[in-house]
């Protein structure tokens, strides 16, 4: 069993993503630790790019079709890896496809060792179970609960194999779902909301780490001003700090448009140096059919 890994989910629509992601675990990383990576779908282009990245054997490709339940989309995935993983790792980091590191995690493993579910606050407010919530319990209704980030999520899995079990399960009952999830409809943003009901109706609470969602996971979304200024290159790995904040930036997350698609790279480029560190990180070790040539290189701003 591995003591400490990584975990993420991709389709096709994500795979740029995923690539980039990959290429900063390497950069911060090497091949040190076990990265898993669930596909949901992926073409065989892009399978034969995973077996040839950098990571070698560190990485595991997983299908979809491998997990407990037989997901029919990336959500219901990303819900079965923590159970599927437990007996093969104790620790996990699971990271979105469209978040790429900017520093090393040893710190947040080294508390999700001791016992703590390691995260980052979604927004400002903690999270209210309305009655809509009694298909979970009874006595979730009325419950007060800090909202936390399942792009960024690091937990042990000797410890917290409860919410781990039950977060697959709902995953086949989620009223997200073609089904609306029939019998039971687990309501819930999606595999988030659904994460978050769950760890308040198991009393998750005392165990929270929760992260500034600025430096670790921007659900708010990027703009002119709140953004990151990327101030040093090390070889392959940046030094980035929140412009607003002046705090180092730990994570970047693309949120809104996707940075790889053509409508996120317009938005992105009035967005600070958040685009220009994908882009790094994109370009570190190209996929065997992209052009070398088209990557663009990093210029500091001074």
């Amino acid at each position: 069993m591995y003591q400490r890994a990584f975990a993420t989910v991709s389709d096709e629509r994500y795979f740029p993503g995923l690539w980039a992601l990959l290429n900063s675990i390497y950069a911060y990383y090497g091949c040190d630790y076990r990265v898993f990576v669930v596909g949901h779908q992926l073409p065989g282009s892009a399978v034969a790019d995973l077996r040839r990245h950098p990571l070698g054997h560190s990485l595991t490709l997983i299908d979809d079709q491998e997990l407990a339940y037989k997901s029919v989309g990336a959500w219901e995935a990303k819900q079965c890896v923590p159970s599927y993983l437990c007996g093969r790792a104790d620790t996990v980091c699971m990271l979105d496809a469209d978040l790429v590191l900017l520093t090393r995690l040893d710190d947040v493993f080294a508390w999700a060792e001791q016992g703590l579910i390691v995260s980052s606050r979604d927004g400002q407010q903690d999270r209210d179970f309305d009655a809509h919530y009694r298909v979970y319990n009874e006595a979730l209704v009325g419950t007060r609960f800090p909202y936390f980030n399942s792009g960024f999520l690091c937990l042990s899995l000797l410890r917290h194999w409860d919410l781990a079990a039950l977060w697959e399960f709902t995953s086949r009952f989620a009223d997200y779902s073609r089904s609306r999830g029939q019998p039971y409809g687990f309501v819930g943003h999606g595999d988030q909301g659904i994460l978050n009901a769950i760890a308040a109706l198991l009393g998750k609470r005392a165990v929270l780490k929760l992260l500034p969602q600025h430096m670790w996971c921007n659900s708010a979304g990027w703009t002119r001003d709140e953004t990151v200024d990327l101030v040093g290159v090390d070889g392959s790995r940046l030094e980035v700090y929140h412009r607003r904040s002046s705090d180092r930036q730990r994570l970047l997350h693309s949120t809104g448009p996707k940075w790889w698609s053509s409508e996120g790279r317009a938005f992105f480029a009035s967005s600070g140096d958040v685009l220009k560190c994908f882009e790094h990180f994109a370009s570190l070790h190209p996929r065997s059919h992209e052009e070398t040539a088209n990557q663009s290189s990093i210029t500091l701003v001074q």
